[in-house]
């Protein structure tokens, strides 16, 4: 991302464990957070990340892009899309 100083070019922010290597979550963060066009969630449910940490950082940063939702088939979709925005919403103090 370095080299690709272009306005047009950014990255999508992933919520896997690998966020979390080396110096950790927030070193990790501010080396991409200039560059964040789209955020990758996975389940929000799960403890093993930080969410509400990336929701607040991304807050910080004023990001407006999107975020994406990649969570597991449902019969009843229009339920857990709800409790997901439940979450969404919660982690970020806004409920």
């Amino acid at each position: 991302m370095d080299i690709a100083g272009h306005k047009n070019v950014g990255v999508c922010r992933n919520s896997n464990q690998t966020d979390l290597a080396g110096d950790g979550f927030d070193h990790n963060f501010n080396l991409v957070k200039d560059k964040i066009f789209t955020v990758h969630l996975r389940d929000l449910y799960l403890d093993e990340y930080p969410f509400r940490k990336l929701f607040t950082r991304l807050n910080e940063i004023g990001f407006t892009g999107f975020c994406l939702a990649e969570i597991p088939e449902s019969k009843d979709p229009i339920r857990v899309m709800h409790y997901f925005r439940a979450l969404f919403l919660a982690y970020q103090g806004l409920l």
